[in-house]
């Protein structure tokens, strides 16, 4: 008699494991898939701005501030500024995250150089706290630069993030086009 009970409960311990597995397995694929939606924003991605540099230079591009509009910190695994078009015109080869907060003086937005300031940190691994009560950002600076003549279109910012278990991937639409070289703009 005792031992059926035991293997009863044993199974039925079981069985709850597997439920509380596919549970957790099933809100990470959501968040992945961006069904859940998670607390990081990036304002309405609604600006547009053009650079003109010369094959070689790496320009900055400054346009975006993400804001963890949740309770948690977040922790980011990844930022990329998507390329539409001629990929062999620009690309990113840097990206950093700087808190406004700690930046003297005015945010870079766009200039044809890169020199993110000293407070600039890399973005993976890099926990966002929760701006709820302070409004405090994050300034995402990309260093984007001229390999070719043409102009490159960058369409859209992606940002794949985790809280706990629990991952999300923000998509934005935000264009800035990079002319080589600075006399095709």
């Amino acid at each position: 008699m005792t031992r059926v009970r035991s293997r009863a409960r044993r199974s039925w311990i079981a069985s709850l494991a597997v439920a509380v597995i596919l549970l957790g397995a099933a809100v990470a694929i959501y968040g992945r898939w961006q069904v859940l939606q998670g607390p990081l924003t990036l304002g309405d991605g609604s600006s547009k701005t053009g650079i003109a540099i010369d094959a070689g230079q790496t320009a900055t591009y400054g346009g975006l501030v993400a804001e963890n509009i949740g309770k948690r910190a977040v922790t980011v695994d990844d930022i990329d500024f998507v390329v539409a078009g001629k990929p062999n015109v620009a690309r990113v080869v840097d990206v950093r995250i700087v808190d406004v907060s700690k930046v003297s003086g005015r945010l870079v937005g766009a200039d044809v150089k890169y020199s993110p300031p000293a407070q600039a940190i890399s973005p993976v691994g890099a926990a966002i706290p929760s701006s709820v009560g302070d409004r405090r950002g994050y300034q995402l600076l990309f260093g984007i630069k001229a390999l070719g003549p043409g102009i490159a279109t960058f369409k859209r910012v992606r940002i794949d993030y985790h809280i706990g278990i629990v991952r999300y991937r923000l998509i934005v639409d935000h264009e800035a086009k990079i002319c080589v070289p600075s006399t095709v703009c």
